[in-house]
């Protein structure tokens, strides 16, 4: 006899572990959604279709975040690369891929503790976040192994 077990879902983004995100003491779900909202459906299909639904384009700015940010940090766990190998020139300095590996989680963070936990960023801090993309424009050619 072969038993299946079924696993229904209230929520369309709880399938999803958020490892990263948990560690910075952020819920695995971004976005809160009901299943009682009339595009639910909608949005279930299009994951179905897409792998995203279009609820993620409300605020791609920290969907973004949140994607480089796990991503970054699962790349540092199992790249097998030099990343000291890489040179790159950012705001007039010289940096290691990894030195701007470790630039992007820092903005990506504060980006993500300013939205989801309040904290004020001071000037500093904001440059941090605003640096982020492009750094990743300056690192992108390199990001594989």
């Amino acid at each position: 006899m072969v038993y299946i077990k079924l696993t229904f879902y209230t929520s369309l983004e709880v399938v999803m572990a958020r490892k990263f995100l948990n560690e910075l003491g952020l819920s695995d779900i971004i976005m809160e959604l009901s299943p009682e909202d009339k595009r639910w459906n909608e949005w279930k299909e299009e994951k179905e279709i897409f792998g995203f639904s279009s609820y993620e384009t409300w605020c791609l700015d920290l969907h973004f975040y949140c994607w480089l940010y796990e991503r970054l940090k699962m790349f540092l766990e199992v790249n097998n690369i030099d990343l000291s190998y890489h040179k790159f020139n950012f705001e007039d300095k010289e940096y290691t891929q990894g030195e701007l590996i470790d630039k992007m989680l820092y903005g990506c963070e504060l980006a993500l503790l300013e939205e989801f936990k309040s904290k004020k960023l001071t000037e500093d801090e904001e440059k941090a976040v605003e640096n982020v993309r492009w750094i990743w424009a300056t690192v992108m050619p390199v990001m594989w192994w």
